[in-house]
């Protein structure tokens, strides 16, 4: 590890889904970005993640509410905001 700690990166793609059988309901394709920082000193390991850097609205999860007789009503289930997170470990 460098002296200045180290950054890591995801980017995550998800492309067009269909929410029914027909195919014919979908939910847009999406990106997010996520980024961590870690940098250890002696024994103490800090780090701090941001997922959602750019507090990307998306719906992640899509369904067809009703039954199988009955006309479904599309429901889409939004993704999660921007958090960040951090931690500080003693090492012994």
């Amino acid at each position: 590890m460098s002296p200045f700690g180290r950054i890591d990166t995801a980017i995550r793609f998800i492309d067009d889904k269909f929410i029914d059988h027909a195919n014919t309901l979908i939910l847009d394709k999406y990106t997010t970005v996520d980024i961590k920082y870690s940098y250890n000193y002696q024994l103490i390991d800090i780090t701090l993640s941001v997922t959602n850097l750019f507090d990307h609205t998306y719906a992640e999860y899509g369904k067809m509410n009703g039954g199988a007789y009955v006309n479904g009503v599309p429901v889409a289930y939004p993704g999660d905001g921007r958090s960040i997170t951090g931690s500080i470990a003693w090492r012994s």
